[in-house]
């Protein structure tokens, strides 16, 4: 179904639940954890080729697939009439033969005068539409634009026909809308969706994903009384009404970082919410802890005393969470209660601190032993700091990005028994690393990404026997020089299989 070849698993089981087509071995419905075990068997029967797992619990992120499987996939769906793909190459034929419709139109080939197809199609027999890639703007629209641009809010006079589309497909579970727009043919604020009020008449929407630059969605959102799966990917700009808070169903909701959007206060009832990402601290806060359910929780702008205390409260009762990304401006000097708050049940596996405050060496020496993913960012970072993650013995990745090292100069004496990867970027002070004998000893992956001003490859790294593979990105030509043939640090990458040389994201050379 998908134009790409290259998928994301979290979309797969997504949209999977949303069509009621995730079930376990017994074969019942399933909230979407088995959907990891389908792909797991896809891959081991050679259907799937993996390309990202997590680094913390192994589960697939992101997998391809041959483009002859894929055609192969799409011919046996057609025939049993399982979706239907819709494009400027088919455009003629009877799309009023499945319960699933794909819209893929990057050239704007489909032509607004074949709308009474896709209309007549939509009124009975939809349960999925899938748009990709729709191109905006320009002469001659064609339907797509027509139908995902001047329909969905932009043109007055087209409202009312999108009032229609939207009341004929009552049966709709799925809608995946990823809109762009032709270059140079609109302003980059113009290509965005208006939801009309009968969105709201679309009872059975489980799954809802929007990519535009803007979006607006009306209050009947709160009608939508089992929509699980609300992502809003690449909009910048959107308005969300407070009813949203108001629909018991919800599961998941995702937006851009970039957004500073705050919940209202009604959230708390939401006993069903999983995952909430990239919203703004507030005083919704306060109903943080009745969230009983979350797996995955990221905050943005944390700049109160007053908000940590409610974190503090909050965190220690949430016992399903598995990853916390906090963004905090306060003076972590402060905040070394917040550590101590942190779950320590054995599902907290993931960790992300963005401050600008001292990292409290005293605050991360209290982390659980069961975190096994974690990333410092923007910190500033004193010898201590380092000796104080050596006592996490259960970490299995660890990043640090974008922070300030006090000394310009890092050393590794010892522990880290279980790390696995280990990620430098943007480290424009660190001049100097040394990792000692002991230290790191199952160490599969170094990456060193921008550090500008780090002089030599790591001292120590030659006694790393365990190390599979070294990243350098971004890196100055002297350093570059250094670790390429007869270099002064070849010495100490020559054991390493994969050596991986990159700059200004162009591979140079692997050795």
């Amino acid at each position: 179904m998908f134009p790409l070849f290259r998928l994301l698993a979290r979309g797969f089981s997504d949209q999977s639940i949303g069509v009621g087509l995730a079930m376990d071995r017994r074969g019942i419905r399933t909230n979407g954890r088995d959907c990891n075990g389908y792909l797991d068997e896809l891959a081991q029967r050679c259907m799937i080729q993996v390309v990202e797992r997590s680094r913390t619990n192994g589960r697939i992120r992101k997998f391809r697939i041959h483009d002859l499987f894929r055609d192969l996939c799409i011919s046996v769906a057609k025939k049993n009439r399982f979706f239907t793909t819709y494009n400027y190459s088919n455009e003629d034929d009877d799309v009023v033969t499945s319960r699933r419709l794909v819209v893929c139109d990057p050239y704007g080939y489909v032509r607004v005068q074949n709308a009474g197809t896709m209309m007549s199609y939509s009124i009975f027999r939809a349960r999925s539409l899938l748009f990709f890639h729709l191109v905006l703007g320009g002469e001659g629209e064609s339907f797509v634009a027509y139908c995902c641009s001047n329909l969905l809010g932009m043109a007055n006079s087209a409202k009312r026909l999108l009032q229609h589309f939207f009341h004929s497909f009552r049966q709709l579970r799925v809608i995946h809308l990823n809109v762009s727009k032709g270059a140079g043919l609109v302003k980059r604020e113009s290509y965005g969706i208006n939801m009309p009020e009968e969105i709201g008449g679309l009872i059975h929407l489980r799954y809802l994903h929007v990519i535009c630059y803007s979006c607006s969605l009306p209050s009947s959102i709160e009608n939508l009384s089992n929509l699980q799966t609300l992502h809003l990917t690449g909009v910048v700009n959107f308005r969300l009404p407070k009813s949203l808070w108001k629909i018991q169903t919800l599961a998941r909701f995702r937006c851009l970082p970039s957004n500073e959007f705050m919940p209202s206060s009604g959230i708390g009832c939401q006993k069903s919410l999983r995952i909430l990402q990239n919203v703004r601290a507030g005083r919704w806060m306060r109903q943080l802890k009745e969230l009983t359910s979350l797996r995955k929780l990221a905050i943005t702008n944390i700049s109160e005393k007053e908000q940590v205390d409610m974190l503090c409260e909050s965190l220690c009762k949430l016992d399903h969470l598995t990853s916390l990304y906090l963004e905090i401006f306060v003076s972590l000097l402060a905040t070394t209660t917040l550590f101590s708050s942190l779950p320590s049940h054995h599902n907290f596996r993931k960790l992300t601190i963005s401050s600008f405050g001292l990292a409290p060496h005293t605050g991360l020496s209290g982390l659980s032993q069961n975190l096994a993913n974690l990333s410092l960012e923007r910190m500033k970072l004193a010898r201590e700091t380092v000796t104080a993650l050596e006592g996490l013995q259960g970490l299995v990745v660890l990043q640090i990005r974008y922070c300030r090292i006090l000394e310009d100069r890092l050393y590794f004496r010892g522990g880290f028994r279980r790390l696995r990867h280990l990620r430098l970027a943007h480290l424009e002070r660190l001049r100097y690393m040394r990792i000692e004998s002991g230290a790191m000893k199952d160490l599969a992956q170094l990456t060193i990404d921008t550090c500008i001003n780090l002089a030599m490859v790591p001292e120590g790294l030659e006694h790393l026997a365990s190390v599979k593979k070294l990243v350098v990105s971004g890196m100055p030509d002297g350093f570059v020089e250094r670790i390429r043939e007869g270099g002064e640090d070849i010495h100490k990458i020559q054991h390493i299989p994969s050596v991986d040389i990159k700059l200004k994201e162009t591979l140079v050379f692997s050795i």
